[in-house]
């Protein structure tokens, strides 16, 4: 989930184009274990991202990409606009897992 995380603000940010995106999360859905993100668990997973120990401050500590390949670090402030961003993941990825 993390992965796809990653890819989804890498594409909303526009790092990388919704092309490459659906292609990694295809590539990645392959080796992913099942796993379902709601709109009830977000502060959970929220709560779990601000513990982890590439963060700096309130800022996540994210790897993101430009491709295959292309990988870089960034600190993403840890905000409602993240927050609206991974809702929006949620959304479209997890909708139709959710009902």
């Amino acid at each position: 989930s993390s992965d796809l995380l990653a890819n989804y603000i890498s594409w909303k940010s526009g790092y990388i184009d919704e092309q490459i995106y659906q292609s990694m999360k295809q590539i990645l859905s392959r080796n992913m274990p099942a796993f379902t993100l709601t709109k009830n668990n977000i502060g959970n997973y929220l709560n779990a991202l601000s513990k982890d120990k590439k963060n700096i401050d309130n800022n996540l500590g994210c790897i993101l990409t430009k491709g295959p390949g292309h990988m870089f670090k960034i600190q993403i402030p840890m905000d409602k606009s993240l927050k609206k961003m991974i809702l929006s993941l949620v959304q479209t990825e997890f909708q139709s897992k959710n009902g």
